[in-house]
């Protein structure tokens, strides 16, 4: 029995000595995880009038608005990839990216003569740039952005045909220390 007595004191100053340390032990913190948001934008610029198997035949023009409704400014790193010229389930020439802000509460477009005139500013594709192009706009973003793509054709014939969507982002995680 005295045997017994003794165990259990040897336990109760044991577990009295152990409590104070346990008491200032430090968590483990998660670290971090910052998102970028990604959206692919898809285009079709400039006029069809030889390839009805493509798209419709006509005059295409794209515009892609960009509005960060956020607090803070939004950092943004644009580029273009083509799916046509190559098709034919060939890789097309994809631009190196473009770095830009775009503040609190503001706006932006970029159209169809600005996905032209990229050839001026980028290192130039391999084959020389049609007066038709398809492919997608690809942003970066530092934070989430209201992102719309209108697409308008005119057909031969004069018939307008419009279509708007909001394009959805994927966020891409990037671990950070804490």
């Amino acid at each position: 029995m005295h045997r017994i007595v003794s165990l259990i004191t040897v336990l109760v100053v044991a577990l009295a000595l152990l409590a104070p340390g346990a008491a200032f032990a430090k968590k483990k913190k998660k670290k971090k995880t910052v998102y970028w948001y990604q959206y692919a934008v898809p285009f079709t610029c400039g006029d069809n009038a030889t390839d009805p198997g493509r798209t419709l035949m006509g005059d295409h023009a794209t515009a892609v608005n960009l509005f960060n409704p956020g607090t803070g400014s939004a950092t943004l790193y644009s580029g273009l990839a083509l799916t046509f010229p190559a098709g034919m389930m060939v890789p097309g020439w994809a631009s190196d990216r473009i770095a830009t802000a775009l503040p609190s509460r503001t706006g932006t477009q970029a159209s169809c003569q600005d996905v032209l005139d990229l050839q001026a500013v980028l290192p130039p594709p391999p084959i020389p740039l049609p007066t038709y192009a398809q492919g997608f706009a690809m942003i970066q973003s530092s934070r989430p952005l209201d992102v719309h793509v209108t697409h308008a054709v005119e057909m031969p014939g004069g018939q307008v045909t419009m279509t708007s969507q909001k394009i959805p982002h994927v966020a891409i995680p990037v671990p950070t220390a804490p």
